[in-house]
């Protein structure tokens, strides 16, 4: 019995998630994503920026017998390969980057996903209480834009601007919302946005 809990995104669109071809996990983390798409048969590519995080990944990955190859790399610097993969995660990792960095990653998802190929995008937005912390604590470098203390960046979006950054992609289910994380900590309050999108055949 698997030992890794995907993200919930992932278990409610189960039925899309093929199980043959490649995926590609953009800001890994410790890999409960990359292993669930490991686990439905695709071959899976982890990029992460953090060595302690993808050595957690490769261990499990190692435990369950599962196709992932990890990447300690940043994700803007990661060559995409155009029309390579059946299905691309970004959950949770785009609020890191400045947002013309984003857009530019974002071409690549487009031009990297094979045709009819899935995107499954996580995002957390100016409905998360956070942003009212962050405009509080932390320095503001722009619209909706912060300096983290490690010199990191954190972006928070706008109503409706994740999915206005995946127009060239058919959208299968958008929604913006609020939930109770109970995964670390205490319970928080989470504003987000979700998106699952498929490259045209």
């Amino acid at each position: 019995m698997q030992d890794y809990q995907p993200d919930d995104l992932l278990l409610w669109f189960d039925s899309l998630i093929p199980n043959s071809g490649n995926g590609l996990d953009l800001g890994s983390g410790s890999g409960k994503n990359s292993l669930y798409l490991a686990s439905k048969g695709l071959q899976v590519q982890a990029v992460d920026i953090s060595r302690r995080a993808l050595n957690l990944l490769k261990e499990q990955a190692q435990i369950h017998d599962l196709p992932v190859r990890t990447f300690k790399q940043d994700m803007l610097q990661f060559p995409i390969e155009e029309n390579r993969y059946q299905v691309i995660l970004c959950l949770w990792s785009l609020m890191f980057l400045e947002p013309q960095k984003t857009q530019e990653l974002a071409a690549r998802i487009v031009n990297g996903l094979f045709p009819g190929g899935l995107l499954f995008c996580s995002v957390f937005t100016t409905a998360d209480p956070c942003y009212l912390s962050a405009e509080k604590i932390l320095k503001r470098v722009s619209e909706r834009l912060f300096e983290t203390k490690n010199r990191g960046c954190l972006y928070f979006f706008a109503p409706g601007e994740l999915e206005q950054l995946f127009l060239d992609l058919q959208v299968i289910f958008y929604a913006e919302g609020h939930s109770l994380d109970f995964k670390h900590s205490l319970a928080h309050r989470h504003g987000w946005a979700q998106l699952i999108a498929k490259k045209g055949t």
